[in-house]
């Protein structure tokens, strides 16, 4: 028997499935968790975990890190519990939250990044408004099914799990694509390559997998191809450990979307509908930035085009050494 719960702010605890879609940045998790937020009785809730624009986020993650690392069955601080029990739950907006969210667009990137790092802090009082006004993200009010979608928790995906139960979907796509799309967005995607992941969290990956140690030159180019390796390694690695997670690789799905998007809405337990195949339609087509409109077909061995052969000869050089180079051979060359 399903249950319905009711928090302290007027939030509903939904009755059906939840989702949870992860992958690395750029991998098409957008793409898959939009598409399954058009299921009956379903809704999207994009990132309630990016600090870049989500108040709550920011205060949520404080000292975390770009990686928040927790074991199943861990502790958490308050705030992070708390993100997570919202955005698997349904609520009606709040006018607090919209000028939280107001105040933080104005403030600047590095005062979010600071507040990241061990200690957590930031002078920033713009910073400080929107965190002390800021309400978690949720489903909209009568979401039956949230999907829930994160690129930033490689090192907690199986304490969400563990502690929320939702269905997880990891969505891999090839390392060396993943690297050229962020590319495409210039130097954006290099502005945190240097941030702060928990050291312990780290050493014991990279020596249960002989992988290399994070570079000790300030060469944000090779700062942002190891965070690659190391994050589509974590999330490999957490889907191998659990096999009731589910995995679709963007090249196969993107091959063709309409009958691979129908077993993977059948596989998760949600039910197909006409959004569905409406957004599928829609969006197979050209786009930039971050929509989420693509000619899919065509965006498996684009780093043929936009990688430098300077910029893949370091990229090979360091993702040949993690794990994910046993599943794409042309990661050695």
């Amino acid at each position: 028997m399903t249950r319905t719960t009711t928090g302290g702010d007027g939030s509903t605890g939904v009755p059906g499935h939840r989702v949870l879609v992860v992958g690395a940045a750029r991998s098409g998790t957008t793409w898959v968790a939009t598409c399954l937020g058009r299921t009956v009785g379903a809704a999207y809730v994009h990132e309630p975990d990016n600090f870049d624009w989500v108040p709550f986020a920011a205060r949520a993650r404080a000292g975390l890190g770009l990686m928040p690392a927790l074991e199943p069955g861990g502790d958490a601080p308050e705030p992070y519990v708390r993100m997570w029990e919202s955005a698997f739950r349904a609520r009606r907006p709040s006018a607090l939250g919209r000028l939280a969210t107001a105040v933080y667009a104005r403030t600047p990137a590095r005062a979010k990044s600071a507040l990241l790092e061990p200690g957590g802090r930031s002078s920033s009082l713009r910073l400080q408004v929107a965190t002390r006004l800021a309400r978690p993200q949720s489903a909209p009010a009568g979401t039956v099914h949230p999907v829930v979608k994160s690129v930033n928790v490689p090192l907690a995906v199986q304490w969400v799990a563990a502690r929320f139960e939702p269905r997880v979907l990891v969505v891999r796509r090839h390392p060396l694509d993943v690297l050229a799309s962020r590319l495409s967005f210039g130097t954006a995607f290099f502005e945190n390559a240097l941030g702060y992941v928990d050291p312990r969290a780290v050493a014991v990956r990279l020596e249960r997998w002989k992988a290399p140690a994070r570079p000790t030159t300030t060469d944000r180019y090779e700062h942002f191809v190891w965070l690659a390796g190391f994050t589509l390694s974590a999330f490999d690695e957490a889907a191998q450990t659990n096999p009731d997670f589910h995995v679709v690789d963007y090249e196969e799905i993107g091959s063709d979307p309409l009958p691979h998007f129908r077993r993977l809405v059948a596989d998760l337990g949600l039910e197909w509908s006409a959004g569905c195949e409406e957004f599928l339609t829609s969006s197979n087509t050209a786009g930039a930035g971050f929509e989420t409109k693509r000619v899919a077909a065509r965006q498996t061995g684009v780093w043929r085009e936009r990688l430098t052969d300077e910029q893949l000869s370091v990229a090979r050089r360091i993702l040949s050494r993690f794990p994910i180079a046993g599943r794409y051979p042309d990661l050695t060359g």
